[in-house]
């Protein structure tokens, strides 16, 4: 196993100087079997005849384990690129299969709008959560993800009535009640920037049975003739954005063009089965605090193109 041999590894490392150290102090006042060294100069006896005198082998510099190497600056860049693009490619991974991928099978979640509405901080949008699968009665938790945060609780002891909608029940397991009346639905009010996701799961109380959804209120996407791109919010301020694409010919090879301060960086993919197509993307372009990116696609048929924002201020509910 490899992480308890670096611990061991790791600890022979720190122990290094103390037992130079002890060898140091030994030769002095220690005799060559580790008993008290005799203050007397008596002449040494020379060892019995078939008897080998015993003796602790030196223990010599070169037997320890080498030393941690530091890493240069070179090193450290790019294992801190390393981690960012596993990062990346987690939060994508994550985003992509967030609804039926994710769920159990035979469950599902369906975010309905209810109403938008005007405030000084943006559009207000509500929504009302439905579930199947689950029955009447089953104590349930609503869980939502945002952007740039883990995911959270919004409630807990909820149910479903009998068409499936998220209710608090009159009797309930968990905190609804402080905040619901007994039988009122569910209902998630939320600003969004354009592109934001807002990704919520409807989750058992023993975490067995689960359904998720992503709706995105205010869509940011270019649709031409049957093609269409799309870029959905990986992160505020578009540090991370996903790009999908629709109404490609299946299985094809397809080039997309993604263009920040006139530096083009071409993306080649290859659509699946459906003709859609899944690309992250960061448009961060090194010297620039904020910026805006153009992503685009020219087909004999079609050529979608649309832009966003993103950087610093750049994320505003809409």
């Amino acid at each position: 196993m490899r992480f308890p041999s670096v611990l061991l590894l790791c600890g022979m490392i720190a122990a290094a100087p103390a037992l130079i150290a002890q060898q140091t102090a030994s030769s002095s006042s220690q005799g060559p079997t580790g008993t008290p060294a005799q203050t007397t100069t008596t002449p040494s006896k020379a060892p019995e005849q078939g008897k080998s005198q015993s003796s602790t082998p030196a223990l010599h510099l070169e037997s320890l384990p080498p030393l941690p190497r530091e890493l240069t600056p070179a090193q450290q860049k790019a294992l801190e690129a390393k981690r960012v693009l596993a990062e990346v490619n987690r939060i994508a991974r994550n985003q992509v299969n967030w609804g039926p991928a994710m769920s159990t099978p035979g469950y599902s979640l369906a975010v309905i709008d209810k109403g938008h509405k005007s405030t000084p901080e943006g559009t207000q949008v509500t929504f009302s959560v439905h579930a199947k699968g689950f029955q009447p009665g089953d104590s349930l938790r609503l869980l939502r993800w945002p952007l740039d945060s883990a995911i959270k609780d919004v409630a807990s002891g909820l149910t479903v009535d009998g068409t499936g909608q998220l209710i608090c029940p009159e009797i309930s397991q968990g905190n609804c009640l402080s905040s619901m009346q007994p039988g009122d639905p569910v209902h998630v009010t939320e600003l969004a920037a354009r592109g934001e996701p807002l990704r919520l799961a409807v989750v058992s109380a023993d975490g067995r049975k689960q359904a998720e959804a992503t709706i995105i209120p205010f869509p940011l996407e270019d649709t031409s003739n049957n093609c269409k791109l799309e870029v959905i919010l990986g992160a505020k301020n578009s540090s991370l954005v996903l790009l999908e694409g629709a109404g490609f010919p299946p299985r094809t090879k397809v080039e997309v063009h993604i263009v920040s301060y006139g530096k083009d960086q071409p993306v080649t993919t290859t659509t699946n089965s459906q003709g859609g197509l899944i690309v992250a993307v960061l448009p961060e372009i090194a010297g620039h605090a904020s910026g805006t990116t153009t992503v685009s696609y020219k087909g004999s048929s079609c050529s979608p193109s649309l832009s966003f924002p993103w950087g610093k201020g750049s994320y505003h509910p809409l």
